[in-house]
């Protein structure tokens, strides 16, 4: 057996039972279906909202991911640069003049003459 729940509402005729028709009663809601509606009620508010959590956290990581894509680009690119410098650096320490240079300065070093070098077959 169904609980019925009487709204509150006084009794007013309408005016149809006026003018002779019959009189109207006021509806009564049953308990079950105003629970049935609540929770539907509830169930699409918690889907709404996990839904709108789920999106602003999707947000979130794609914009906290864009801040570590440009951060990675800024360093990458003072990495070719710094790559760039060296290399020239490079080149210059490699130069054979520089070599030679330090070869008779520094330590010492002179070519040797024609007469002491030995070709090795």
């Amino acid at each position: 057996m169904k609980k019925v729940m009487e709204e509150r509402q006084p009794f007013r005729p309408s005016w149809n039972s006026w003018l002779g028709g019959q009189i109207v009663r006021p509806r009564r809601m049953h308990v079950g279906v105003e629970r049935k509606l609540i929770l539907k009620i509830l169930m699409l508010v918690v889907v709404y909202g996990i839904s709108a959590t789920a999106y602003i956290w999707i947000h979130l990581q794609s914009t906290s991911m864009r801040y570590a894509l440009a951060r990675l680009n800024r360093i990458h690119d003072d990495l070719l640069q710094r790559r760039s410098e060296l290399q020239i650096e490079w080149e210059m320490l490699k130069a054979p003049q520089r070599i030679a240079r330090i070869a008779e300065q520094e330590l010492g070093l002179v070519p040797p003459d024609p007469h002491e070098v030995i070709v090795v077959k």
